[in-house]
């Protein structure tokens, strides 16, 4: 029960230090690479887009309130399916990360974290596997890392969205518009 315990609570851990990286170098990274990133006109680039430190920490904060309490959920109710999928996207997270670099050429934020943590997460996904799911078949936990996926594109969607206005928020409360 230890273990469970440790590996379940690892994801928002884990989420945590993986974004604390991006937070702190997206915006100093797309000032560092901010001509590399023009002369790639048509090109894949990764964070395209304009949000302050605030904004992006606040969607991060987002994400990580809903990660804790699916964990919190999945935990309590000794259901670890929706968990399996979730954590599952996440680690095809970190691989799309290093999938970004080599793409961009240079480092990307969240590239760092994501190297330290795949490993850790393929470990966490295997005892999962084997100790905690043994009576799903492949097909529903395929099931559920598909719909996890999908989940998960829809939120990083909505919360893309939502650091934009919480963006323009903080501009207008800096000027006293509100």
């Amino acid at each position: 029960m230890k273990t469970l315990f440790t590996i379940i609570w690892l994801f928002p851990i884990i989420f945590m230090i993986h974004d604390f990286e991006e937070i702190l170098m997206i915006n100093v990274w797309q000032e560092k690479n901010k001509q590399y990133i023009q002369s790639r006109k048509g090109k894949y680039i990764p964070y395209n887009f304009n949000g302050s430190t605030a904004s992006i920490a606040f969607g991060v904060a987002l994400e990580f309130v809903i990660i804790s309490a699916l964990t919190t959920i999945c935990y309590l109710l000794s259901s670890f399916i929706a968990w399996f999928g979730f954590f599952t996207a996440f680690t095809l997270h970190l691989i799309f990360h290093i999938i970004m670099t080599i793409n961009f050429k240079k480092y990307v934020p969240g590239v760092a974290t994501s190297i330290i943590f795949i490993p850790l997460c393929f470990f966490m996904l295997h005892k999962v596997t084997n100790n905690i799911l043994p009576n799903y078949n492949v097909l529903t936990l395929s099931f559920s890392i598909l719909i996890s996926i999908l989940i998960m594109i829809s939120i990083i969607f909505v919360l893309h969205k939502a650091v934009k206005h919480f963006n323009l928020w903080l501009k207008m409360y800096k000027t006293n518009s509100i």
